[in-house]
């Protein structure tokens, strides 16, 4: 990546740091997003890490992307930043039904347990905060679901955490809605059969809506030249494209965006 820097258009590029058993650089897009790409040693899992556990059941040969030196075996991970860390361990685990499944001495990691993937929230001083089109993805097993979480979100919402509910929305038989959590991050829970992963039912706690699974994030992208771009076609796929849906960060706003 260093040697096609400009051929990729990355605006920044670390050098390779170690820190808990990973081995990371970081670097930002062109689109204005910020990403790593990773190895977790798996020795880790030892020291009870489950998260560095490979995500994928056979890696992927070096000709799905050859002669690069690397090869992204799996989207892994986001981050998040919280303000208070117990108390956001706290929401997560009874307000969202998710697990936490491992902390280091600031931070912690959360994952549904029906699916490897996991988000990383480390408390900051300074926060940069998130717009809407900035969100993790919570499947739930029906409408019906959705439309419970959005009762409960309304009207219990400043008891347990939530922030900001916005409208629910039905199309196609299908529901969602978004919402912000204790610290302004924020969430979709969504009933789409177009959704990340399989409907697995679950209840959570005396309330009807607990997640069947965690979905991957939305980032924004503002509009860049064309020209040759680090993710390429034969490796990563475009499943979806949504316009329009959600107001997008201002323009010259800064973001922190998902590792």
């Amino acid at each position: 990546i260093g040697t096609h820097k400009e051929k990729y258009r990355i605006k920044t590029l670390t050098k390779p740091h170690e820190a808990h058993f990973a081995y990371s650089i970081y670097f930002k897009e062109p689109g204005g997003n910020d990403l790593e790409i990773e190895y977790y040693d798996p020795r880790a899992v030892a020291e009870g890490r489950s998260i560095a556990a490979p995500h994928w059941k056979a890696p992927l040969p070096e000709d799905r992307f050859p002669g690069r030196g690397y090869i992204p075996q799996a989207m892994s991970h986001g981050t998040l930043q919280c303000d208070d860390k117990a108390a956001s361990e706290r929401f997560y685990r009874e307000v969202l039904g998710l697990q936490v499944v491992g902390c280091g001495r600031t931070s912690t990691y959360i994952k549904h347990p029906s699916t490897p993937w996991y988000i990383v929230v480390l408390p900051g001083r300074k926060r940069d905060y998130l717009s809407p089109v900035n969100r993790f993805t919570l499947k739930v097993a029906s409408p019906e679901a959705v439309e419970e979480a959005h009762r409960e979100f309304t009207t219990s919402g400043k008891k347990i955490g939530i922030t900001e509910v916005e409208d629910l929305r039905i199309n196609d038989g299908e529901a969602n809605f978004i919402f912000s959590d204790l610290d302004r991050n924020w969430w979709e829970v969504s009933s789409s059969s177009e959704a990340y992963f399989p409907v697995r039912s679950a209840l959570h706690g005396d309330r009807d809506y607990g997640p069947s699974s965690m979905g991957f994030w939305s980032f924004c992208s503002w509009p860049v030249s064309s020209g040759p771009s680090i993710i390429e076609c034969s490796h990563l796929r475009i499943v979806g494209n949504v316009s329009g849906e959600f107001p997008m960060w201002p323009p010259g706003k800064k973001r922190t965006v998902f590792g």
